[in-house]
């Protein structure tokens, strides 16, 4: 062919392309060990996975070349460098890409192994880092903009989910949606309506089912009759059930359970406890008329209390604890137990398993990925210690320890280790000297001394860097 009917595009790089901002390399290999297709118009070409996600579609450049054996190629009738090779790129996406190659066969049809150097060249998506509290979602405005917004683009079905405060959502989108809004801040408590977990002719509200009278009675009769039903006559922890048992009663006023029958002037609640949370009103309680039993005023009395004659006629609300242990309505892990208390339970993992009781997991076993832990059960105790010092429990109090999640770490390819800043470490050979110690960061150091310095580098073990067999570890799982 003429050379007058050539074009050639082409492009080079001086010293090692740094200019270009390269964000991502890597290399391709195809072993070409069968015979291209159709469907990729008779060459090769495979799916390359990014390690990040862009922010838009990015640029890739590819340079393909031969992977040269030169006892096949002796067999071959074309020569590898001299075999005509070509490599493209297609449907590249934010996440991945799709290379290509084609090359001439050689004997027996064969193709020869290639391989396929990439560089790719773009902005990462800006939300990759950014944590969004309060269930929002973060979302990109530009290659370097990216702001939490709430997900106001929530399904219509009905999956209803029940909130600490008695509030029934749609499903639990909607939910999300209100608590990123600041309407409302009770955790999610458990699936399904808030009528569905009391039983009939009680509602749910913040841990415990209420029940509300019809008709009045006196104080000492709304007591009893609230004791026939396993519950109390109402008592008040915060303003928010306040304002929830006086709405009970359409603006009327109500019972409550506090007074100061035993001693005059000393209020506590019918099963004898002092409560925090007051809302008397102006000048009261005044004990006019051996006033000894507190009452609500309402909604037209700013939700105020109270205190009155005993024999007074009030409607009144009684509340009892739902038990969330016995009911399965609570959210701990399945390798956790649950104890009820008092409007509330706890959550705590089962012996050999580390969490907080909503997520657990066993310290000892392997993990596919590197990563940190909190637990509150872990301490590191030295039984030998440099000169001058005894024994010394290592507690989570180190410069760093609000990181909650770094007080243990599990790897697949090391031992265990303590401590954001790897205040202990452990590889996965044990019999090397790998392992070392820097106390201070999660866990506390000894008294006068702080992260990082040499004293703490060496205190466990007499050296910063260490055998496991000059020091010993204790992990409390109970």
């Amino acid at each position: 062919m003429p050379r007058s009917f050539l074009l050639q595009d082409w492009f080079a790089f001086f010293g090692n392309g740094s200019e270009f901002n390269l964000t991502l390399s890597g290399e391709a290999d195809f072993p070409n060990i069968v015979s291209p297709i159709a469907d990729d118009n008779y060459g090769f070409c495979q799916e390359v996975e990014f390690n990040t996600t862009f922010y838009a579609s990015p640029v890739v450049l590819v340079s393909v070349h031969h992977i040269y054996n030169p006892q096949v190629t002796m067999k071959s009738p074309v020569s590898p460098k001299n075999n005509i090779i070509s490599a493209w790129v297609e449907e590249v996406s934010l996440t991945s890409m799709r290379i290509c190659v084609k090359n001439l066969s050689g004997t027996g049809s064969k193709h020869d192994p290639l391989s396929v150097s990439y560089n790719v060249i773009g902005d990462l998506n800006p939300c990759l880092d950014v944590f969004c509290p309060s269930f929002g979602v973060c979302k990109t405005y530009s290659a370097h903009e990216a702001r939490c917004v709430c997900n106001d683009n929530c399904p219509s079905y009905q999956d209803p989910v029940c909130t600490e405060n008695g509030t029934t959502y749609d499903n639990e989108c909607q939910y999300k949606l209100s608590f990123c809004k600041g309407l409302d801040n009770n955790t999610l408590y458990h699936s399904g309506g808030c009528k569905d977990i009391c039983p009939s002719g009680w509602s749910y509200f913040s841990g415990f089912c209420h029940h509300t009278s019809d008709t009045c009675t006196n104080w000492t009769i709304a007591v009893k009759e609230c004791r026939q039903e396993n519950s109390v006559l109402a008592d008040v922890n915060n303003n928010e059930e306040n304002i929830y048992i006086q709405h009970r009663h359409n603006g009327d006023k109500s019972w409550l359970g506090l007074n100061d029958i035993s001693t005059d002037g000393d209020f506590t609640w019918v099963d004898r406890r002092h409560g925090n949370f007051t809302a008397w009103a102006e000048n009261q309680p005044n004990n006019l008329k051996e006033e000894d039993c507190a009452h609500a005023l309402g909604v037209k009395h700013d939700y105020e209390w109270n205190d009155v004659q005993c024999s007074d006629c009030y409607q009144f609300t009684c509340k009892k604890d739902l038990d969330e242990c016995e009911n399965e309505l609570n959210y701990c892990h399945k390798q956790a137990t649950s104890t009820n208390e008092r409007g509330s339970y706890k959550c705590k993992c089962n012996a050999g398993y580390l969490g907080d009781g909503f997520q657990c997991s066993s310290f000892f076993s392997a993990a596919s990925s590197c990563g940190h832990r909190y637990t509150s059960s872990a301490f590191l105790f030295s039984l030998v210690n440099k000169l001058g010092w005894g024994p010394v429990r290592l507690t989570q109090q180190g410069k760093y320890s609000y990181y909650r999640s770094d007080s243990i770490s599990s790897c697949s390819d090391s031992g265990p280790g303590f401590g954001g800043g790897l205040d202990f470490y452990i590889p996965s050979y044990a019999s090397s000297t790998n392992s070392y110690s820097n106390l201070g960061y999660t866990y506390s150091p000894s008294s006068g001394h702080s992260y990082s310095s040499s004293f703490t580098k060496s205190f466990l073990a007499g050296s910063h860097i260490f055998r496991p067999d000059d020091i010993e570890v204790f992990y409390e799982t109970t």
